[in-house]
């Protein structure tokens, strides 16, 4: 059962702010998957199996009432690492003309901050689709991260792709050029002691030089009582202040700032000063007991009035979502939509919810869509969902289920009268 807890407050050492701060409980939950990016080859359970669609990890949300940073005190590297390394763990890809307007559009947003001849260092650059736009434009671009694209990219002249997770001593010893602008994207919540990373990237650069950082916007999460954006691979959850308060206590002041995906993630521009100039920017301590317990009851609530349920996306969302629905419920979950090809035929992770594509067949059944791709889900919702129902590839459709911006149920007029 779900339980937003909210006991005594305990002074602990932030590994944010790092003072000795009184943390308060804001989220509790067990049985949720060391992380969302795991798509299976097989069914691994079926249903009426112990622990169907659960995992064996803990979120244990704590929030610092020094500085506002959320951390996971349950947070498990040792299963993290697991998941890294097995066949299992897909990296997303751009792979739709959203996601490739996104990037262009990160791209350009960081070039108006940088100078021609500046020299980029991106950490954990991942698939390296930013990495190699920039590099088009770039006089000189470094990324380190341990995954195996390093033989792709280092063919182009202006690139070196170091295989390795970042370590400031010794990036500098393989480096032939004077950074000037440091971009790290969806990294910083995965890392167990941000401040001590935010600390070796700043001191790696110059005076003057900047850092771009992107992670979800923690506010808004809160906001829509988000639920299934609570991850167990998050180590941590940042609002905007917070993470302006730190680092200009670190010594680098916001230059910038924009949102993405109607204010989904945050991007902010930092540069390096020759003073470090603490900021008092108001945070929101999250007060309220139960910011997730009716959403949650609310889903499952809409749910058990339809019999054969599909899931509308087949990414990390998928796999948090059904953590936190009944196994009443999951029983009626029959197939989980995507149109990325390289994850159909794949499968849900402790379950046997299929990854599959809307064709006639898989959708002719299908009563309820429940809509698992916020950043997606408006452009998707009018772009596909509508077009199944005016062109009748699902007859027997009868709800939609939206959780974007709250919870909410769209019920399908009978489109014969």
């Amino acid at each position: 059962m779900e339980v937003i807890k909210m006991g005594e407050k305990k002074a602990i050492k932030c590994p944010l702010c790092d003072k000795n701060a009184k943390f308060k409980d804001v989220f509790f939950k067990d049985r949720v998957f060391a992380s969302g990016d795991v798509f299976e080859f097989k069914a691994l359970k079926y249903f009426r199996e112990q622990d169907y669609a659960r995992g064996n990890c803990i979120m244990d949300l704590k929030q610092c009432c020094e500085c506002g940073y959320i951390y996971n005190f349950a947070f498990n590297n040792d299963k993290m690492m697991k998941v890294y390394s097995s066949d299992t763990y897909y990296q997303q890809k751009n792979f739709t003309p959203r996601l490739n307007e996104t990037l262009l559009n990160i791209k350009e947003k960081i070039q108006s901050h940088a100078n021609k001849e500046d020299v980029f260092l991106e950490i954990a650059p991942g698939l390296c689709d930013l990495f190699l736009a920039l590099a088009k434009e770039s006089k000189f671009i470094y990324g380190v991260d341990p995954s195996p694209m390093t033989s792709l990219v280092n063919k182009l002249e202006n690139v070196i792709h170091i295989k390795d997770f970042f370590n400031a001593a010794k990036l500098k010893r393989n480096i032939k050029h004077e950074i000037n602008f440091i971009i790290f994207r969806h990294l910083l919540e995965h890392i167990e002691n941000p401040r001590f990373f935010l600390k070796e990237v700043i001191e790696f650069l110059k005076i003057g030089g900047k850092i771009y950082i992107e992670v979800p916007n923690t506010l808004e999460i809160f906001e829509h009582k988000k639920f299934y954006e609570l991850f167990h691979d998050h180590c941590g959850f940042f609002q905007k202040n917070t993470l302006i308060n730190i680092m200009g206590d670190l010594g680098c002041k916001l230059i910038d700032e924009h949102f993405l995906y109607d204010e989904q993630w945050i991007g902010l521009f930092f540069e390096k000063t020759s003073e470090n100039k603490p900021t008092h920017l108001s945070f929101k301590i999250f007060e309220e007991e139960d910011y997730f317990t009716e959403s949650i009851k609310q889903l499952n609530n809409y749910l058990s009035d339809y019999k054969n349920i599909a899931l509308m996306g087949g990414g990390i969302h998928s796999n948090t979502i059904i953590e936190f629905i009944t196994q009443e419920n999951l029983k009626n979950i029959k197939i989980c939509f995507d149109l990325n090809p390289e994850k159909q035929g794949r499968y849900l992770q402790n379950s046997e919810i299929q990854i599959s594509s809307t064709n006639r067949c898989n959708l002719e059944k299908i009563d309820c869509i429940l809509m698992c791709m916020s950043l997606h889900e408006k452009k998707v919702f009018e772009n596909e969902i509508l077009d199944f129902i005016k062109s009748g590839l699902a007859p027997n459709l009868k709800a939609v289920i939206l959780t974007a911006k709250e919870i909410k149920l769209i019920k399908i007029e009978d489109r014969n009268g």
